[in-house]
């Protein structure tokens, strides 16, 4: 392509003193003679190499950091990852040598390290023209003036590397550049004498291939970049042009006018200073020219005279010129969005979108730019080429800018395009899809139409429910295959059942569905289906019910089917509205296939069993088989639900059994009496009035109050009440006193047989009577004596021995006498009899039974339920008092604090209510009196309701509110009766009574004070009306106190 045909930009601005003069400061009057670059991911720097031998890296901020590699000259550098530099130079002998440095590692004064020094054999008429590093730092190559080069294999940052020369021609070498590619490695030489490429393979081989033998001067050359596939080619400057050398031979060339003086790749673009000369009518002179050419898009991006030059360098992403005052300029790139309002204004929207595509511009940004330039085309009339760019646009502009355009009818098929391609990226809407078919129906394309509804090969781009819509207007044919192909189940069973009316093929269209689905289209086709198809539809629901599989599927896939799917029939019996046969069809075949079905199942059935018996009830089957429905086992209905129909019904056999099922037998009853169906009255008295005697009561209640009921029955409910004792005579009595009931004569025997046994239950209740005052009043004699008359030990032989009694003997008042060392060693307690120890254990265990109230209470109320009369029960435990409470006797020791802490309780004013039992021990006395003692001396505190109290006063009120008022009373009661416990004849014994007598008067002084100090109420006292005095006889009228029994007393505690 020409050179002058190239469009002309100006992306660019050349600055000046891009580095503030440092880079002037630094040289001075040195000359650079060689530039070339390093980085890494940490930093990159720019390496001079100057005429007085030093070594210049520069960073991004143009700081300095300098060394001296050479006693006089720098030639030639290059470098290569990671931080080599090779340097060509000369010290004062004047022979050229090649140095390798590790720039990451420095020396101790902060020069990098030199790895290594080579000096090239000595040939007369050669000097080093030019130096190149290969790929991974394995090849080094430099020229020489004399056509040789010096061609380095190996490490080269190490000596064992192997050198060859290789003679190239006999020109002057300008340029050398290594590309490798699979399995060889090219490199690029330019002389005097043309251009010619070595591939370089494995072995130490080299392959010679001559490129170009004009003998032309060509410039600077511009090698392939290493890690750049746009930038492949080795470029080579010549007056005429710039041409492009690959492996295979030369490539395209590029028509620049001018001398090239330096050639340099800066991103995409190329850089060229060429010298161009111009003829004047008074002299010839020559100027400079700066050129960046983009290569890809075939135009000049910046051209500008330059006044001077030197070197050209890339780094830090900017493009830099060293001229030879050692001034650097800037090739400041212009950004991308100015670039872009440029090529806007002149129009050149397909260069605008190539270089944004070049630098990555963002999509919807791009989308932009296609939009204005199809706008730009859509002006100038070149519609097809505005829907391509428009079509570019889907996904960034919204369709609808595009469609407004597209709608009249000239442009038709213009929109029709567009709207295929918004399909194929998947952005179509139904609108979208409704506006294309329409569009094709309008252009009259039926095998377009098709087309583009057979998505078989190519990814679904469309709205299939809009399109099928739009079919059944147009080919109800094509809507409903293009509906079974894409599995539209919904559409198509419309297109079957609403529009075409083929009912036996929507049927059999649900049937090939999945379980899911043909579940949700029976539910919703199921009525209809059953009106038209009443029989093949039930088949199909039964089958759904039971066990599914879809018609189609193989038998192979049913059998390797792991679970069975079964549909609810709930959800399915409602479509039977006016069906009943096929309804009862339907729900006979699930109560026999299926082992459990739902309450709502049975109760249907019944339901549709009981109306069809309500209309025919002649029909025995019928009601043979809701009986045998109602008494299966299986049959989870709801009882009260199926009791309801059956009273709407009138079914009275069903009503009968679940009046029993459910227990209602009072019901029973009731219907028996209204139908007058006596015998099964007394049927179900019999059998159900042992467990519910109200039965009985029911029975002879409606009996009596018929007169057309046989006097039989009424004879022989009266005959089993009184047997069983099922009610009493007064409830039997209130139901036979009614007007125009059964006569005297018919409860005669009845009443006479329960006269009798009252007088019985009579006689028998006054000769207990009897016997218990008669009891009552020898005790109350023995205990008279024993408070004030002496007791005659008349024991003449020892308990336990028996042998003659001798001194010293003990006596118990049980009349058991022992010797002392024979007491000492059968007693198990100093202070109880053994030979009384068995029965007395006994009455503790009793004793302590009565402790738990509540097993004693639940004890009273299990006998209480089992009771035939449960006032007799009640009363019996009255009479035996065990209701009362147990006497909680505390010991000695405790007997002063508890004084001392009641004086501390009233003097606060404190009342205190004490709920323990006042009876007192020695009120009466049995063979168990001695164990009752001993169990009240090892008793805990009694229980007493406290008021309100805090902190250590509750403490201080556990003990103080253990006795009331009557507390120095009872600790007397409590002194005489371990003082008449035992009676010995052992000084040590009578010694011991002694000295617990002497007590009692402190007692009844410390009584006296409590009285008069703490007692609001002593003044009103009356001692006789006091029931915790010693002398009170609260048991006096009680005739049934000999009969009391702790252990059956639920409120004992």
């Amino acid at each position: 392509m020409a050179f002058l045909e190239w469009r002309k930009f100006n992306f660019f601005d050349l600055k000046k003193d891009a580095d503030d003069g440092k880079i002037a400061d630094l040289l001075k009057e040195s000359k650079v003679n060689t530039i070339s670059t390093w980085s890494n991911n940490a930093n990159s720097v720019v390496i001079f190499g100057t005429s007085s031998g030093y070594i210049h890296l520069i960073s991004r901020t143009w700081q300095v950091q300098t060394f001296q590699a050479y006693d006089k000259n720098v030639i030639l550098s290059d470098t290569h990852y990671p931080a080599i530099l090779v340097t060509i130079g000369e010290d004062e002998v004047q022979v050229p040598s090649m140095k390798v440095w590790n720039l990451s590692k420095l020396t101790k004064t902060g020069i990098p390290t030199c790895l290594r020094t080579y000096k090239p054999q000595s040939q007369m008429n050669r000097s080093p023209t030019c130096l190149t590093i290969g790929e991974g730092g394995q090849l080094l190559a430099v020229g020489y003036n004399n056509g040789t080069i010096d061609l380095h294999r190996g490490d080269i940052t190490r000596d064992r590397a192997k050198v060859k020369t290789l003679v190239a021609n006999n020109g002057i070498i300008y340029g050398l550049g290594f590309k490798a590619v699979t399995k060889c490695v090219h490199l690029f030489i330019s002389s005097s004498k043309g251009v010619l490429v070595y591939t370089l393979t494995g072995r130490d081989r080299e392959n010679k291939l001559t490129l170009d033998k004009s003998e032309c001067d060509p410039g600077y050359c511009a090698p392939p970049e290493r890690s750049s596939e746009d930038h492949s080619d080795f470029m080579v400057g010549r007056i005429d042009a710039v041409y492009c050398y690959s492996a295979d031979g030369r490539g395209p060339c590029y028509a620049v006018k001018g001398e090239k003086l330096y050639l340099q790749w800066f991103r995409s673009h190329l850089v060229i200073l060429s010298q161009i000369k111009q003829l004047t009518t008074s002299s010839r002179n020559s100027k400079l020219q700066l050129t960046v050419l983009d290569i890809q898009n075939k135009f000049i991006v910046f051209s500008s005279p330059v006044d001077d030059f030197e070197h050209i360098f890339t780094e830090w992403g900017a493009c830099y010129i060293l001229t030879s005052n050692n001034e650097i300029w800037h090739l400041d790139e212009k950004d991308l969005q100015s670039k872009l309002n440029l090529l806007f204004k002149k129009n050149l929207y397909d260069v605008a979108i190539r270089i944004a595509k070049k630098q990555q511009y963002d999509s919807d940004s791009l989308s932009d730019i296609f939009r204005q330039y199809g706008d730009h085309l859509y002006a100038k009339g070149d519609y097809g080429s505005a829907v391509e760019q428009y079509i570019k646009t889907i996904g960034s502009i919204e369709p609808s800018y595009v469609i407004r355009r597209f709608l009249s009818s000239q442009h038709i098929d213009h929109l029709t395009s567009y709207l295929q391609a918004l399909h194929r990226q998947g952005y179509a809407s139904g609108d979208h899809t409704t506006l294309l078919l329409n569009c094709f129906t309008r252009l009259d394309e039926p095998e377009q139409l098709a087309n583009f509804l057979k998505a078989s090969d190519r990814e679904l781009d469309f709205d299939v429910d809009v399109a099928i819509q739009v079919c059944r207007t147009v080919s109800i044919d094509q809507a409903l295959e293009l509906a079974k192909k894409h599995g539209k189940h919904d559409l198509c069973l419309k297109i079957l059942l609403e529009d075409m009316k083929k009912f036996d093929q929507g049927l059999d269209y649900i049937e090939s569905l999945e379980f899911d689905d043909a579940m949700k289209y029976v539910s919703a086709y199921g009525t209809i289906l059953l009106e038209i198809m009443p029989k093949e539809s039930t088949d199909f629901l039964k089958k759904l019910c039971t066990d599914y599989h879809p018609k189609n599927k193989s038998l192979i896939d049913i059998q390797l089917q792991n679970n069975i799917d079964y549909a609810n029939p709930e959800d399915y019996i409602h479509l039977f509205h006016d069906n009943s046969e096929y309804l009862i069809e339907f729900l006979e075949c699930l109560v026999k296939t299926r082992t459990a079905c739902d309450t709502l199942v049975y109760n249907t059935l019944l339901e549709q069993y009981l109306q069809k018996w309500a209309r025919n009830n002649t029909l025995d089957i019928t009601k043979e088989r809701i009986l045998e429905i109602m008494k299966d086992n299986n049959a989870s209905y709801d009882e009260h639900h199926i009791l309801v129909l059956c009273h709407t019904y009138k079914f009275y056999p069903g009503m009968l059994y679940l009046y029993e099922k459910t227990k209602m037998y009072e019901l029973i009853i009731r219907h028996s009496l209204k139908h007058k169906d006596y015998n099964n009255v007394l049927d179900v008295c019999r059998r159900l009035g042992s467990s519910q005697p109200s039965l009985w009561l029911q029975a002879l209640w409606g009996v009596c109050r018929n007169q057309d009921a046989p006097k039989a029955i009424v004879a022989e409910m009266l005959q089993f009440i009184a047997k069983e004792k099922l009610q009493s005579p007064l409830q039997v009595l209130d139901c036979l006193s009614i007007p125009e009931g059964p006569t005297l004569g018919t409860a005669r025997e009845y009443f006479i047989e329960v006269f009798q046994q009252e007088s019985d239950n009579t006689r028998e209740v006054n000769e207990l009577i009897n016997k218990y005052r008669s009891e009552s009043e020898r005790i109350k004699k023995d205990i008279v004596n024993m408070q004030e008359g002496s007791i005659e030990f008349r024991g003449a032989r020892c308990s336990a021995c028996n042998h003659p009694l001798e001194l010293p003997s003990i006596h118990f008042l049980c009349h058991h006498s022992f010797h002392q060392h024979c007491f000492q060693s059968f007693s198990e307690h100093e202070s109880e009899c053994p030979a009384c120890q068995p029965s007395n254990k006994q009455v503790l265990d009793l004793l302590h039974s009565q402790v738990n109230p509540k097993t004693l209470h639940d004890s009273f109320h299990k006998a209480l339920d089992q009771s035939e009369d449960s006032f007799l029960h009640v009363a019996e435990y009255f009479s035996k008092g065990i209701f009362g409470k147990a006497p909680i006797v505390l010991p000695e020791k405790e007997k002063k604090s508890i004084i001392q802490e009641s004086k501390n309780y009233y003097s606060n004013d404190l009342l205190v209510k004490h709920v323990s039992n006042t009876n007192n021990v020695n009120s009466t006395y049995d063979p168990g009196a001695e164990a009752k003692i001993r169990l009240s001396e090892g008793g805990k505190q009694p229980v007493l309701e406290r008021p309100i109290s805090e902190g250590r006063m509750r403490q201080n009120e556990m003990k103080a509110n253990s006795y009331n008022a009557t507390l120095v009373a009872n600790i007397s009661n409590i002194n005489a009766v371990s003082n008449t416990n035992i009676t010995t004849t052992s000084s040590k014994y009578m010694g011991a009574t002694e000295k617990d007598n002497s007590s009692n008067p402190q007692n009844n002084s410390i009584m006296d004070e409590l009285d008069k100090k703490t007692n609001p109420f002593y003044d009103d006292y009356d001692e006789s009306k006091n029931p915790f005095t010693p002398n009170y006889e609260a048991n006096s009228g009680n005739v049934f106190v000999d009969d009391y029994d702790k252990n059956l007393n639920p409120f004992e505690t």
